[in-house]
């Protein structure tokens, strides 16, 4: 259920934890306290890494009473590599709004990619979603033009020969498939382009009688995933990937008011549309060049960075399960410049589940590094790699200061391992409301909050002494 998200908020974790090298010693931890029996940590400072580039990563995103928000976007830079091979832009905007008896949806795509073998330009523009409850149908109508120039452009040509509604059709029914049904779809050519339009239906209700007897799958199972988009809602996914004379540009947003399951639904259809493939021939400039993948694969540091990422995961299923988010926003910011990242992060509001008390949360905040020390001890290769730094993670030192005017902390300067020792008085108590007790069940905030914590303690276990 939360894998989609998770790949999405991941993508921070990917980017920053295989160029970290070396960490310097003016990093600052600060962590508030507040009388909901919450805290916020803040993480900033600056260190070399193996990166001669420039450029930044941010990430903001908040999570409301009734909606939630994510924007990552950045800009990367490598110097030592200018030579142009190919360009590749995409974009995809999607806007999804439902109720109990209705989805309606827009789709804009496009899809640019260049190189010295020829191009390929894709655009789709107003794709439309219709879909209803009752009865269970699915329609997709709209026009896709495809330019495409070099060496694939006759082979394509051959293609959209057979890409017509009567041959489809022929192959439909030939593969005994009868919940497709095409009212329209043809190719015709303009201005040198292809125009490829459509008008599809699909009967979920005949499509969930093939799944139960040839695909070991139950109506209810598929008409019941299906029946989850019936909800009151409203989605919209923004998204732009560049890459062109070594500069990699990329944003993503996501807003939406939709309940956790039915989002993460949406978003997995997002994300199997999103993965693109690139033809093996194409090197991406100052990147990873696609036909020498295997080498990478193979690659000592590719070993170490799949352990790394494996712990990582362990410790954000850790954090989902133990600690809850209240309404309040975040953000990482990353900078890179001559070798120096310069970074600032904050967390959102997180709460030990169950606490009654602040201290709650502060003991369990001690608990959660202990974990990831015992995941590391766990893994030899991270044992090996960062065997001595785990041990001394606990003796960093953090900043403890008042969230709100109602609370007292004392001492204000503790290492991590004494959080526990930090007494806190608290004048007046804040009643969780409703709204909020719904939001801390929310998966997405969770695995955010878990996301955000996982990477300030990589940081802190990086760190030298």
């Amino acid at each position: 259920m939360y894998k989609t998200l998770f790949v999405v908020l991941l993508l921070v974790l990917f980017v920053v934890s295989p160029i970290l090298v070396t960490y310097g010693e003016n990093d600052s931890i600060r962590i508030e306290v507040y009388s909901d029996n919450s805290v916020k940590l803040y993480l900033s400072g600056s260190q070399e890494v193996d990166f001669d580039g420039t450029g930044n990563i941010q990430v903001e995103y908040t999570f409301g009473e009734d909606n939630i928000r994510i924007v990552f976007s950045g800009e990367l830079n490598d110097v030592k590599n200018t030579n142009t091979v190919s360009e590749l832009t995409f974009s995809f905007n999607q806007s999804i709004s439902s109720n109990d008896a209705v989805v309606n949806g827009v789709t804009d795509i496009v899809f640019e990619l260049s190189s010295s073998n020829g191009s390929l330009i894709l655009r789709g523009n107003d794709i439309l979603y219709h879909a209803t409850k009752n009865p269970p149908i699915e329609n997709y109508c709209g026009e896709i033009a495809i330019a495409v120039e070099g060496g694939i452009s006759d082979v394509l040509g051959m293609f959209f020969l057979f890409l017509n509604e009567l041959m489809v059709e022929m192959y439909l029914q030939q593969a005994g498939i009868t919940w497709i049904d095409i009212s329209k779809l043809s190719v015709s050519t303009q201005d040198g382009k292809y125009i490829i339009e459509f008008n599809i239906t699909v009967d979920m209700d005949k499509y969930a009688e093939y799944a139960e007897e040839y695909m070991n799958l139950s109506r209810e199972d598929v008409l019941g995933s299906f029946n989850k988009s019936f909800t009151e809602g409203f989605m919209e996914i923004n998204t732009v990937f560049s890459l062109k004379n070594s500069s990699l540009k990329m944003y993503f947003e996501l807003n939406t008011t939709y309940p956790p399951e039915v989002a993460e639904e949406k978003i997995g259809e997002y994300s199997s549309l999103n993965m693109t493939w690139v033809p093996g021939s194409i090197e991406l400039p100052g990147w990873i060049p696609f036909n020498k993948t295997m080498d990478i694969v193979e690659s000592e540091e590719f070993q170490e960075f799949i352990a790394f990422q494996m712990a990582t995961a362990g410790l954000i299923a850790y954090a989902a399960e133990e600690f809850e988010v209240l309404p309040s926003s975040g953000s990482i910011e990353l900078s890179f410049n001559n070798g120096v990242m310069e970074y600032s992060i904050e967390t959102p509001k997180i709460r030990a589940k169950g606490a009654e008390t602040p201290k709650d949360t502060l003991n369990a905040l001690v608990e959660f590094f202990e974990t990831y020390k015992q995941l590391v001890k766990s893994n030899s290769v991270l044992e090996e790699m960062y065997g001595e730094e785990v041990d001394e993670m606990l003796e960093k030192t953090a900043t403890v200061t008042p969230g709100d005017e109602n609370v007292e902390v004392e001492p204000s300067t503790v290492k991590l391992k004494d959080l526990s020792k930090v007494n806190v008085t608290v004048s007046e108590t804040e009643t969780s409301t409703g709204v909020i007790e719904n939001l801390v069940q929310n998966p997405m905030a969770l695995i955010a909050a878990a996301i955000m914590i996982a990477i300030i303690v990589i940081l802190l276990l990086k760190a030298r002494g």
